[in-house]
């Protein structure tokens, strides 16, 4: 399967119940003035799982260059440097979108 052509990178972080409103809160602020201006970027939802201990992000691109190249963005990687921080761990994973 080729890496052509639209990708979802969906990403959990496991954090603590009381660290939630802060991770949110620097989430959005990346999606509303990072992620806005990133050529490719088609969005991202922002998920917190009802016991507050996990928030999920799927983030979608229209190619996997256009995620790759914002990998090597100081403003991005800075701003989301303070979150992985915070959080307990995290995993990221590519998707490959086959159907709309």
């Amino acid at each position: 399967m080729s890496d052509d052509g639209p990708v979802t990178l969906v990403t959990t972080l496991h954090i603590e119940p009381d660290n939630a409103e802060e991770v949110l809160s620097r989430l959005k602020k990346i999606r509303d003035e990072v992620m806005v201006n990133i050529p490719g970027h088609r969005g991202v939802t922002i998920h917190v799982s009802l016991d507050r201990s996990r928030v999920l992000l799927l983030g979608e691109w229209a190619s996997r260059a256009d995620l790759d190249a914002v990998l090597f963005l100081e403003e991005f990687g800075a701003q989301l440097d303070h979150v992985t921080e915070v959080a307990k761990s995290h995993e990221s994973v590519l998707y490959k979108r086959i159907d709309s």
